[in-house]
């Protein structure tokens, strides 16, 4: 008699073959000896066939069957609906899912031409499929209850990352940024309301492995793929800012956005030479990843459990509150210079993009994003801090994590305040409000459910409207800086250094070695003979 295999072994079965190379034959013995009978090569390419189907199933039930929804689509937006509330921490009952359900089902399109009724069997079936298990509100004085399914799931994530050099295991967070945000509380509740509230947010995805000593460049998404501020300073590429940079009409993150994240990290990990890496990421929906599955070899993207992320994920246990620190000092540091020499100190997003890449390459240290790798307990303190005997040796992690940056920002605001204070506008919020202030406010521009099912059924976009339409367009143009300047800035550096008194030689070589670099970039486009010339000029 056939013995049929449960869903939770299938998933098993599935999650060994992600593991590595391995031939359906290898899979097969594995899996027989693992769960005690016989699983041939056909049933094992059935399973894999369909594994993005049992990855995305209900991990702890012993359901043999895996019922694929009879409304794909209006799920998929549903759970991007509830998943968006649950961050705003608002409490989802059931009658308000099958409310949701069938206001959305008069949107969305449908495979069948019945009438589809949302029964309470259809909710089980749901909540199942993608693992609503119980609603908690998360208020003051109180946690989410952890089930034993999820805290299993936790443990195999921490197994999973012991099999891994601590330098090629990452996380990857999302988080809104209001670039100009005053830090003044009746000025900043006026900037994010109306018409133009999105064009002043950045969505920022921020990489960093668990050892710090790898942070990507941070990804930035915005509204214009080609904002003003970026035109006028003639520069045609933003990624040569630091940044990797993209746009949609909501200024959110996509689906295709994401696939284009882990492609370029792909690359970056083919081009370090890394044989392996694993990416933790939340269990938002914009996490799907299908269509780049087969171009994805060394890394391995693992999805942490929902409900769970502001316990267990780095990047929530203070790297981006930490980011945002060091990122609002420069702003305040900003404002600052520009108001005691005259200038005008508004912020366009050429500053917030070259302000946001230093907070993160250079303000966040190694030391921060260890802190939060241990204090998310994903990981021991000896593993990463070879000095430590154990976590309980370190000092206190939340007093260290929730100051980080507040200090240099604490002392600008100061600054700021004797200078604005004849102005009337003073800066009136408190430090921690100013950090977080994103995570205390709604983002009015969040999806409805409208938006949701447009947005998946355009296939998440870019935009290609070149300039921001709402730009007043102050700014003169900048022309663009030709071969010459170039050549005859370098030899001023360079005269420079060849007369201080001081030790430059280090500082005069690595010089040479980028001047070097940039006759590199720019002698695919001029006659060798011309550029020869500068090098030359006396």
């Amino acid at each position: 008699m056939r013995s049929e295999l449960t869903m939770a072994e299938r998933i098993q079965i599935c999650r060994h073959h992600e593991g590595g190379c391995i031939t359906n034959k290898a899979l097969s013995l594995w899996a027989s000896e693992k769960m005690g009978k016989p699983i041939s090569e056909m049933t094992i390419s059935r399973i894999l066939k369909h594994k993005i189907e049992w990855l995305g199933s209900d991990v702890g039930s012993s359901r043999k069957r895996y019922r694929k929804p009879e409304c794909p689509n209006l799920e998929s937006i549903l759970y991007s609906w509830f998943l968006m509330m649950q961050e705003a921490n608002v409490t989802i009952s059931d009658a308000m899912l099958i409310m949701k359900a069938k206001m959305l089902s008069n949107s969305v399109p449908r495979e069948s031409a019945k009438e589809f009724k949302f029964s309470n069997g259809w909710l089980q079936g749901f909540k199942s499929r993608h693992g609503i298990s119980v609603h908690v509100r998360h208020g003051e004085g109180g946690s989410a209850e952890i089930s034993q399914e999820v805290q299993d799931r936790i443990e195999a994530v921490k197994a999973l990352i012991s099999g891994y050099d601590p330098e090629d295991v990452f996380n990857m967070d999302e988080t809104s940024l209001f670039f100009q945000l005053e830090p003044n509380r009746t000025l900043a509740t006026r900037s994010i309301s109306g018409k133009k509230k999105s064009k002043n947010r950045l969505s920022i995805a921020l990489t960093a492995n668990m050892t710090g000593t790898w942070k990507l460049p941070p990804f930035v998404v915005y509204k214009y793929i080609n904002p003003r501020a970026f035109s006028c300073r003639s520069i045609r590429r933003p990624e040569n800012l630091g940044i990797l940079w993209s746009a949609n009409s909501k200024a959110w993150m996509t689906i295709k956005l994401l696939e284009k994240f882990l492609l370029d990290f792909e690359r970056r990990l083919r081009e370090a030479g890394r044989k392996s890496a694993l990416l933790l990421v939340d269990n938002f929906t914009g996490h799907k990843i299908v269509s780049v599955q087969d171009q994805i070899r060394i890394l391995r993207v693992e999805f942490l459990p929902p409900n769970v992320t502001a316990v267990y994920q780095p990047m929530d246990a203070g790297i981006i509150r930490a980011f945002k620190a060091h990122y609002r000092k420069h702003l305040i540091q900003l404002k600052l210079d520009r108001l005691q020499t005259g200038q005008t100190s508004e912020v366009d997003v050429y500053d917030a993009v070259t302000m946001l890449e230093r907070a993160w390459r250079v303000d966040v240290t190694a030391k921060t994003v260890k802190k939060c790798w241990i204090h998310s307990k994903l990981v021991r303190a000896e593993e990463i801090l070879p000095d430590q005997n154990s976590s309980s040796d370190l000092p206190d992690l939340n007093v260290a994590i929730a100051n980080d940056g507040t200090r240099e920002l604490r002392e600008a605001l100061a600054q700021l305040e004797e200078i604005t204070f004849d102005s009337g506008i003073v800066p009136n919020m408190t430090v921690n409000e100013y950090i977080d202030f994103e995570d205390t406010h709604e983002i009015e521009d969040q999806l409805s459910l409208e938006e949701l099912a447009d947005f998946q059924a355009l296939g998440d976009s870019e935009l290609t409207e070149e300039l921001d339409p709402d730009d007043n367009g102050e700014r003169e143009p900048e022309p663009a800086v030709s071969v010459s300047e170039l050549y005859m800035a370098y030899q001023t550096v360079q005269k420079f250094l060849e007369q201080s008194s001081k030790d430059t030689a280090l500082i005069s070589s690595k010089a040479k070695i980028l001047i070097e670099e940039i006759h590199r970039v720019v002698s695919g486009t001029l006659v060798q003979t011309e550029i020869t010339l500068f090098f030359t000029a006396s």
